[in-house]
């Protein structure tokens, strides 16, 4: 496979998980300052078009990563019991929520990388556990703030 790392290959990427996507009965909304998120109610996946084009693409396929915990989310829910579509605002600010909802993002970014690789889909591993690093540590951020 060439591994051209132009925009217009970022691009087709995309578009190509894009496919994959929309087969699942989503869709992707792309613009300006989004915050990158899936939203189940709406079936939509947002994403900051003033990334990269490559980090687009990672962050599309952490996204899909999300969809896929979703479709075995019974298991998930067993292994993370706390975490388990709490909307107990006490329970948020706990440890054991906290380490699910960092548990739930690194379990996004890994079988987001599995699908590239099911899909034949390019994958820049030292690139992609950057911006996986990245993401992953704003919510462990995040998480040391709320539980002190």
């Amino acid at each position: 496979m060439k591994t051209n790392t132009g925009k217009d290959f970022w691009d087709n990427q995309f578009y190509r998980l894009g496919l994959w996507v929309e087969k699942k009965g989503y869709s992707i909304k792309c613009y300006t300052d989004a915050d990158d998120r899936l939203d189940f109610e709406t079936t939509t996946i947002h994403i900051d078009s003033r990334q990269h084009a490559e980090n687009r693409f990672y962050t599309l396929l952490h996204e899909c990563g999300h969809l896929l915990i979703s479709n075995s989310y019974k298991q998930f829910q067993k292994d993370h019991p706390v975490y388990a579509a709490s909307s107990d605002t006490r329970k948020s600010k706990g440890k054991a929520y906290q380490v699910s909802l960092v548990a739930e993002e690194i379990e996004a970014w890994k079988r987001g990388r599995r699908l590239a690789k099911r899909l034949k889909l390019h994958v820049n591993n030292k690139k992609f556990n950057k911006v996986m690093s990245d993401c992953v540590m704003t919510y462990i951020a995040d998480a040391a703030v709320i539980v002190r």
